[in-house]
């Protein structure tokens, strides 16, 4: 009993210490939820004004990484106020922030301008969500900082936090698409929002509450506390790399979320995957305990940015191009934030930290969104992003034999993997080309403790595939909507404008043969005989198109109609109507307005009943944008056609089926629907192949009276849309068709 008696017991712990884990835990998880759902949940709400880009995406990327970035600054200047101050500081800052919500679009954003639309929107976002965005991007940094103050026995060491942060962004992130968006309108979403930014107040309150309870706890009177050590300033040298190495994966996923858009596929859906594996790998790259050892994480870093840089030149499976992209993003994302979390501070330096983080990841976004497309006419950015992560490579040790055989036979079949081919089809010089790109990535792998040989090699890489890629470009242009290349195909007969990975028009390069209109809009094509029976039967007398493309349409025309074309994009304009590129519209339709704009806006300025046939053939790559085919756009056609008008939805798309969802937001709308599949007779080589594609058109009118014509040929049926839910400017759901997409292709 006397030796129990002698024992001393521990001191419990407080209870305000015991919460505080979860408590923070929840805080910084909810707060991190929200920051990261505004992106997607805003840019839907204001798609009917800005319209379909993946340059939407990118420049809202770069906007929010600078939202980010004065939060940050705002979480670490607001450190130098004892904690007290700090608390009424950041709730009154909520609260005001509050005024701005729910969220919705500021008045005086309805029209984008015709330039400058990248500086708009940055305006539009800040304007109707940057105050309420900023302040909750500070409460990781934030409540990082004050829990480190808790007397915790791991306060000392609080960046597993941050890991929870991205879990939170992670997952608000990848459930908008498969679980919000679905079920939920836009302003049910806000609403939604608005009550988890109260629940975040609350919860961080708690936080301050909780801390302020614990430091009066520990201050003892009768103790004498030692002086508080001054925390080391970091030096700019420090500040230096810590934004360099933030710089390079925000470049990276920026410049992959283009090449992806661009080059791979531009199923919107795509965009978020870019954002959920950088997200991921900051997340694994800030564990305590990784995941991924660094030394295997380089490895993978290595071998994939190979692969990527060599098959980024070619043409290849997209789906297995995207494969590849999407890892080498992660993998050169988690080698950098690898070696940024080595370089980590004290939990003293810890939002300055975060801030010069933060600076690099606008400083990247910015770059790769912004600059990049000024600089280049081809998505140069993205292999150019690939080479920094290379160059910022520590310098290790070697691998084992084992594993650096492995990546030099990864290296080698990338090569032989294009060279192959292009070797059985017998153009000999490219498939040199590729196999000297194959072993020039080999020797990337064996100089792989030296990041600046690497890097070396890498640029060599992108100098060939630049060359090579842009040889037969007879002109090449970039602007805010994409970039768009003018070549002519391989048997020279056609000239062919593509934009993005989709080819948007054609012309035959035989001057007897130049404005007969083909690609999609060919005799044989839904488009193409629609305006053939339409004429015929004396239907058409005004036209309107929104999408200009190089007008071949226009080759249709007669002297006695009107024709308007809407087109968003100016470059676009500048293409078509350039006679050393393209000659369709001055040679078929010189008469004809084209209007620069969004062609749902302008469509409004037409009168009422004013329109006998409406061609609806605005794509972005080969995304229809979303705000042109629900229930509100299909009412505005109607309302615009005339007694037996018609209206047509050009609607070809590899990665979307959306004939469903155009006839159940026709039947909503109070029109009938008509379809009509063309599959191209001609095989995919045949020296015809352009003359008519291979395409997907539905019409709507107001009655069957006006489809006669079109139903008298036997080749078009009338819709029979399902009962699923209809899209509306409140609510579309991109995964439905992305989804029944994927299954058709598997049934075929």
């Amino acid at each position: 009993m006397s030796d129990l008696a002698l024992t001393p017991e521990k001191p419990a712990q407080p209870i305000a210490q015991i919460a505080a884990a979860p408590v923070y835990l929840i805080a910084i998880f909810l707060g991190a939820s929200l920051v990261f759902s505004v992106q997607p949940m805003f840019a839907k709400m204001v798609l009917p004004i800005v319209g379909g880009s993946a340059a939407v995406w990118n420049v809202a990327l770069v906007f929010f990484q600078g939202a980010l970035l004065a939060g940050y600054a705002y979480a670490h200047y607001l450190q130098k106020l004892p904690l007290q101050g700090q608390l009424a500081g950041h709730l009154t800052a909520l609260a005001l922030a509050g005024l701005f919500l729910p969220m919705a679009a500021a008045a005086g954003f309805e029209t984008p301008p015709e330039s400058g639309q990248a500086l708009w929107l940055i305006a539009l976002f800040a304007a109707s969500v940057g105050a309420p965005f900023m302040v909750i991007s500070a409460t990781a940094p934030l409540l990082q900082a004050w829990f480190s103050k808790t007397g915790r026995n791991d306060a000392a060491d609080p960046y597993f936090l941050y890991a929870a942060s991205n879990a939170g962004s992670l997952i608000a992130l990848v459930a908008y698409p498969l679980a919000l968006e679905p079920f939920l309108g836009a302003q049910a979403q806000s609403q939604v929002w608005t009550f988890g930014y109260v629940a975040l107040g609350v919860l961080i309150a708690a936080c301050g509450l909780l801390t302020l309870s614990l430091q009066r706890q520990s201050a003892a009177p009768t103790a004498a506390a030692a002086p508080a050590a001054p925390a080391v300033k970091a030096s700019w040298g420090q500040r230096g790399m810590w934004t360099l190495y933030a710089f390079a994966p925000s470049m990276l996923l920026v410049a992959a979320s283009t090449h992806i858009t661009t080059d791979v596929a531009s199923a919107p859906l795509l965009w978020v995957a870019p954002l959920a594996l950088y997200l991921l790998a900051f997340i694994m790259a800030f564990m305590k305990k990784p995941l991924i050892a660094p030394r295997y994480a380089l490895l993978f870093h290595l071998v994939l940015t190979v692969s990527a840089l060599v098959l980024s030149w070619t043409y290849v499976q997209w789906t297995s191009l995207l494969t590849i992209t999407l890892l080498a993003l992660f993998f050169g994302v988690l080698a950098c934030c690898q070696e940024l979390y080595r370089r980590r501070p004290e939990a003293s330096g810890l939002t300055e930290f975060y801030m010069w983080m933060s600076v690099g990841g606008v400083l990247g976004g910015a770059f790769a969104a912004l600059v990049a497309p000024v600089l280049f006419d081809t998505v140069a950015e993205y292999p150019l992003a690939l080479a920094l992560t290379l160059a910022l490579r520590p310098w290790g040790s070697p691998t084992s034999k084992t594993l650096l055989r492995l990546a030099v036979g990864a290296g080698l079949v990338a090569g032989a993997l294009v060279a192959v081919p292009r070797l059985m089809d017998m153009p000999i010089m490219p498939a040199l080309v590729f196999a000297g790109m194959g072993l020039m990535a080999a020797a990337m792998v064996c100089v792989q403790r030296h990041p600046f040989a690497l890097a070396a090699c890498a640029l060599a890489i992108i100098g060939v595939g630049k060359v090579f890629s842009n040889a037969d470009n007879i002109f090449a242009t970039r602007g805010f909507y994409g970039v768009m290349d003018v070549v002519d195909s391989p048997d020279g007969a056609y000239r062919l404008f593509t934009h993005g990975t989709t080819v948007h028009g054609v012309q035959h390069n035989d001057p007897a043969r130049a404005h007969q209109p083909g690609g999609y809009y060919g005799p044989l094509t839904p488009i193409g005989q629609t305006f053939r029976t339409l004429t015929d039967a004396g239907r058409v007398d005004n036209v309107v198109v929104l999408g200009l493309g190089v007008g071949a349409m226009s080759c249709y025309a007669t002297p006695e109609q009107s024709w308007t074309f809407y087109e968003i994009d100016p470059l676009v304009v500048d293409v078509a109507m350039n006679p050393e590129l393209f000659t369709l519209v001055s040679g078929c339709a010189p008469q004809a307005n084209v209007l620069v704009g969004d062609g749902r806006l302008l469509l409004q300025d037409e009168p009422a009943g004013s329109v006998d046939l409406l061609l609806v053939d605005a794509f972005s790559s080969d995304a229809v944008p979303t705000h042109l085919l629900t229930r509100e756009a299909m009412t505005l056609y109607l309302s615009r056609l005339s007694a037996q008008g018609v209206a047509m939805i050009h609607i070809s798309n590899r990665n979307l089926a959306l004939s469903d969802i155009v006839g159940r937001t026709a039947r909503a709308a109070g029109a009938v629907a008509i379809e009509r599949v063309f599959n191209n007779p001609v095989t995919q080589n045949g020296p015809e192949r352009w003359a008519n594609l291979s395409s997907h058109a539905v019409l709507i009118a107001r009655d069957t009276e006006a489809l006669g014509p079109l139903l008298a040929t036997g080749q078009w049926r009338l819709m029979q849309p399902s009962d699923r839910r209809v899209w509306t400017d409140d609510y579309t759901n991109i995964l439905e068709p992305l989804m029944t997409r994927l299954a058709e292709t598997r049934g075929n």
